[in-house]
């Protein structure tokens, strides 16, 4: 009977050992560096004023995108770094998390992604959407 017991209890460490090392792989990042890529970019700062632009880039996270894009507009950009949390964009042009309990939050090609906006690097031809909406956290 202990030497039944035994082997459960072994095959149980193992097993949460097993689970342990496949679930907390870090996810690899990988980033397109082909030349000529562009991605879609759009603004939706209310359900009427949709701002769209075709960007070029060479290996920018998203944050530098938009942060690039909000400097050629001359819109007003602001945001937090949580260092290793990473960056919470807090406005675009005149929208400010808070306002009406809305929220910048970004979709790539209508998913939103669950990763820092300066750690995702954009694909090729990707549709990505701000959208200033309450948040369904």
């Amino acid at each position: 009977m202990k030497k039944i017991l035994s082997i459960i209890v072994l095959l149980l460490i193992i097993g949460i050992i097993i689970f342990f090392v496949y679930f907390n792989k870090s996810k690899e990042v990988v980033i397109d560096t082909s030349p000529n890529k562009a991605v879609d970019m759009s603004f939706q700062f209310d359900k009427d004023d949709i701002f769209s632009v075709r960007y070029p880039y060479e290996s920018e996270s998203l944050f530098e995108i938009t942060q690039n894009i909000s400097q050629e507009q001359g819109w007003d950009f602001y945001f937090d770094d949580y260092g290793d949390m990473g960056i919470l964009v807090k406005q675009i042009k005149d929208k400010k998390n808070g306002e009406e309990q809305k929220y910048w939050q970004y979709f790539i090609n209508n998913e939103q992604p669950q990763i820092s906006v300066n750690n995702y690097y954009p694909n090729n031809e990707e549709n990505i959407t701000w959208k200033f909406i309450e948040s369904e956290f």
